[in-house]
C-alpha cells in the first residue's frame, strides 16, 4: 500500500481525498464531518472518496468528477466509511446506485 500524500503534484484517489480533507479542516470544517469512504466503481475498482456531512445531507467529493453530489446519487457500491473522530471504519451494506 502506498502512503497517502497531502497535495502531491501527481497522485491517486487516496491522495486527492486526504488532501481535500486536510484543506477543509484548515478552512475550519470539523474533522468529524469529513469522512473518507472506500467505494467500488462500476468497473469493479476500489476507490477512495471524501464524504462531507452537512445539515442538508452527505455530499461526495471525488476526483473522478468535478461535481459535488449527494451520496445517494454517487454511482458506487459503498464498501466502508471512516467513523467520526476515530481511526476506525464501519462496513457499509449498500447496492450500487
Amino acid at each position: 500500500m502506498d502512503p497517502w500524500l497531502i497535495n502531491p503534484t501527481r497522485g491517486n484517489c487516496s491522495d486527492y481525498a486526504v488532501s481535500k480533507r486536510h484543506e477543509l479542516i484548515k478552512r475550519g470544517l470539523p474533522a468529524r464531518t469529513l469522512l473518507l469512504s472506500e467505494v467500488e466503481t462500476s468497473s469493479d475498482e476500489h476507490h477512495l472518496v471524501l464524504v462531507v456531512r452537512t445539515k442538508l445531507g452527505d455530499l461526495v467529493m471525488d476526483n473522478l468528477t468535478p461535481q459535488i453530489i449527494p451520496w445517494s446519487r454517487a454511482p458506487y457500491l459503498w464498501i466502508r466509511i471512516q467513523l467520526p473522530n476515530t481511526q476506525y471504519w464501519d462496513i457499509v451494506a449498500s447496492s450500487r446506485v
